[in-house]
């Protein structure tokens, strides 16, 4: 999973960079990578991917809103 780590933060970046203004979601099953992301969630939905607990976060990107 640490190898993940930059794939995550590198979609919070390409969020702020470019995605302000919208929402976003993003499907994790690990909850210390989506920490990497860098932004804040505004939701967090518990769902099943098969028998693997994950989680549906969305994302308001907003300038000003990293964490």
């Amino acid at each position: 999973a640490k190898g993940l780590a930059p794939l995550y933060r590198q979609i919070g970046d390409a969020l702020k960079a470019s995605a302000v203004g919208c929402t976003a979601w993003l499907l994790v099953g690990n909850k210390e990578l989506a920490k990497e992301v860098g932004l804040r969630t505004s939701r967090r939905i518990p769902v099943y991917n098969g028998p693997i607990e994950c989680r549906l976060l969305r994302y308001d990107v907003w300038e000003g809103k990293a964490s």
